[in-house]
């Protein structure tokens, strides 16, 4: 019988071109996310311009159950702002089945300040973080992650053309493997992400976007 800590051990961590600013509102999209093709749960992300700068904003609702009983719950809220491709903040609190973690990061002079459960201190500018919603994470070295602030080493490869599933049917989108401080594999359509898929608990967990049109790339002001 899988433990509750064994059941999805991975899954917290799992879940972490310029282009010109054009719309108020830049998109939304949900993903429902699926454990050995099992439903369970959801992730929404949302895109809006103000003024100079993007925010997006995050919602994770995930429950794993085995034999009718919730053996892992996952939650996480965060909102972020991005400036000329660059960080301002993160401000984010998750329960990890029963186990509290935040991050909060601000921009300080020229770098960032980051105080979350998992680290507490100073992290250079152009850093990424583990949103995934912008192509443009990719190339980038350090990612923060969304749910302990933690500093993670990680470096992406491009290996081709893959299958996902997509809203209505199979899509073929660019995978990317991501490794470092956990991995990932992470799939862009022309740019736009679309899906990742990771370990969970020794099960592959998907996401399936309920839209694979652009919607968050003409955002990024970067």
């Amino acid at each position: 019988m899988i433990t509750r800590r064994a059941a999805l051990t991975t899954l917290g961590a799992a879940i972490a071109a310029p282009s010109v600013l054009r719309a108020s509102v830049a998109g939304a999209r949900r993903f429902t996310v699926l454990r050995d093709g099992d439903d369970i749960g959801f992730q929404t992300n949302k895109v809006v311009q103000q003024g100079d700068s993007t925010i997006h904003t995050c919602q994770i609702r995930l429950k794993i159950k085995v034999l009718g009983i919730t053996a892992y719950r996952y939650e996480l809220d965060f909102e972020e702002e991005w400036r000329g491709g660059e960080l301002v903040s993160l401000n984010s609190t998750c329960n990890d089945d029963g186990d509290d973690a935040y991050a909060r990061v601000k921009r300080e002079g020229d770098g960032l300040i980051i105080d979350g459960s998992g680290y507490q201190g100073p992290c250079p500018l152009g850093v990424a973080t583990t949103s995934y919603w912008s192509f443009d994470f990719m190339r980038r070295k350090t990612w923060i992650s969304t749910q302990s602030g933690d500093m993670l080493p990680m470096s992406a490869t491009n290996v081709g053309p893959a299958k996902i599933v997509g809203p209505s049917g199979p899509v073929t989108a660019d995978r990317w493997d991501v490794k470092g401080g956990y991995d990932v594999s992470v799939f862009y359509l022309d740019g736009e992400w679309v899906s990742i898929a990771f370990d969970a608990g020794g099960e592959t967990a998907t996401y399936v976007p309920d839209t694979v049109a652009p919607q968050f790339m003409a955002a990024w002001n970067g």
